[in-house]
């Protein structure tokens, strides 16, 4: 079985008990419906990664230990290229906004009209 991977936007390290945040409850407890002992992977977006287990869970709240840090490069391997369109108002916000919360290393922006690039 694959161990669910949780990112928590704090510093981490092995022995460390947690309350996960809203988003990560949200997914452990509510979407893949993890009970408590269950293994999981945490990191924290600055270049580490903790094996953790889930200690307690309760309708609100669950809290994690962090077990021990991981050996091994966080940063995906792969290069992802983002193409988008021209949008109206706050979709082009959001749109261009979005490439940052997903970590990618740089963003390339292009733009076409009818009769090609500009």
């Amino acid at each position: 079985m694959r161990v669910p991977r949780l990112y928590l936007p704090v510093p981490l390290a092995a022995g460390m008990t947690l309350p996960l945040n809203e988003n990560a409850f949200n997914h452990a407890v509510r979407v893949l419906r993890l009970k408590p002992d269950a293994p999981l992977t945490l990191f924290n977006g600055q270049g580490g990664t903790f094996a953790a287990k889930l200690l307690e869970v309760s309708k609100r709240e669950a809290w994690v230990q962090v077990t021990s840090a991981l050996p091994g490069e966080a940063e995906s391997p792969l290069q992802v290229t983002l193409a988008q369109g021209i949008s109206r108002g706050e979709k082009m916000d959001y749109t261009l906004r979005k490439p940052w919360n997903w970590a990618l290393p740089r963003s390339n922006r292009c733009l076409r009209n009818a009769a090609g690039l500009i």
